[in-house]
C-alpha cells in the first residue's frame, strides 16, 4: 500500500474536499485516515471573541434596520436574495469539483 499525504477541509455536510486533486488510477478503492487537530483553549476564546463580534454585528444591524424606509429595506431584501443566490451557486460549483 502507498501512502500520499494532502491536505482537505471537512465541509459543513462532512464531506472530505483535497486541495488538490489525487494523481492515481481512477475508480480505484482507497483507504482514508484523516487527522484533525485538536481545538486548543487559545482557538476556543478566537472563537469566542468571533462569536461576540458576530452578535455585536447581528444586534447593530437589527437597530440600523429599525431606521430605514420601505425603499431601504427592499434594497436590504434584494441584497439578502442575492447573497442566497451566490451562496448555493458557489456550493454548487464546490460540489462539481
Amino acid at each position: 500500500m502507498k501512502a500520499i499525504k494532502v491536505m482537505g477541509k471537512i465541509d459543513e455536510r462532512g464531506h472530505l474536499t483535497l486541495d488538490q486533486p489525487l494523481i492515481t488510477n481512477i475508480n480505484q478503492q482507497v483507504e482514508v485516515i484523516i487527522l484533525i487537530p485538536e481545538i486548543s483553549d487559545s482557538d476556543r476564546n478566537d472563537n469566542n471573541v468571533r462569536n461576540t463580534e458576530i452578535q455585536a454585528t447581528k444586534d447593530k444591524i437589527k437597530q440600523e434596520i429599525e431606521q430605514f424606509n420601505d425603499e431601504q429595506l427592499q434594497q436590504i431584501a434584494d441584497f439578502i436574495e442575492f447573497l442566497k443566490f451566490r451562496s448555493r451557486f458557489s456550493q454548487k460549483s464546490r460540489d462539481l469539483h
